[in-house]
């Protein structure tokens, strides 16, 4: 436990003084029939006055690829603090849109698992719009400063010039599959773009070179692949790197 928080300090210590957006991941199973419903149940609880008081970014997302896990759609909503979401749940805990969102939820899918991430740094674009392809890795990082460190030595090298998109790191606060500390979002118009990009590089040493170095820091624990389908509230992915 004394390991694990002196991770902590030290991934702090690497992000900016403003590095304090969360990201709240929320999981569901959703069966085919039940999909209008549910995508109906989002799309009515932003049009109401409890809504109106969110300031950050919510994006409902669909599963493309998720090996064996149950999860079919998500809802991942950002915050620019911690202390933006405590409020907001003051303030509408108990409002009734806000109960009947949950329900309407909960009447048309499976909850799955939910995870509280923050972020860390970014690098490459940051997506405009919510509604784009998503690559998460998922990793178990040992040298949170080495790893960023390393990562951000090798972006303005000309191997990287190429990379479309860009993604984002984030720091696992609570939730999450056992031994996992953090998870790289990429982002990009479409995930045939990151792959592409990938299955390029890899004939070039100094890129082969640099994902293998990485591995002094990190150890890859899986992936899944979405797609946003829709983007709510007023802020955008990029303000979380400003």
């Amino acid at each position: 436990m004394r390991s694990f928080f002196f991770l902590i300090g030290l991934l702090v210590m690497t992000a900016s003084a403003n590095a304090q957006a969360v990201w709240l991941s929320y999981s569901y199973a959703v069966a085919p029939e039940n999909e209008p419903a549910f995508a109906a149940t989002i799309d009515q609880f932003t049009k109401t006055e409890a809504f109106k008081k969110f300031n950050g970014s919510m994006i409902f997302t669909l599963n493309a690829f998720n090996g064996a896990n149950a999860e079919t759609h998500g809802l991942q909503v950002i915050y620019k603090s911690m202390e933006d979401y405590e409020k907001l749940m003051g303030e509408i805990r108990n409002d009734p849109d806000f109960t009947a969102f949950r329900q309407g939820l909960s009447q048309n899918s499976t909850f799955e698992n939910e995870s509280l991430f923050q972020w860390v740094t970014g690098f490459g674009e940051s997506p405009s719009t919510g509604n784009r392809a998503y690559l998460a890795q998922f990793n178990m990082v040992t040298d949170p400063m080495g790893y960023v460190g390393a990562i951000g030595a090798n972006m303005s090298k000309p191997f990287m010039k190429d990379m479309p998109g860009g993604f984002d790191i984030w720091q696992v606060l609570v939730g999450g599959a056992p031994g996992l500390t953090h998870v790289v979002v990429y982002n990009y118009d479409a995930l045939s773009d990151g792959f592409n990009f990938v299955n390029t590089s890899v004939k070039n040493p100094e890129f082969t070179k640099f994902i293998g170095s990485l591995n002094k820091f990190r150890k890859p624990l899986g992936q899944t692949a979405t797609y946003g389908l829709a983007t709510y509230g007023p802020m955008t992915p990029a303000d979380m790197r400003q």
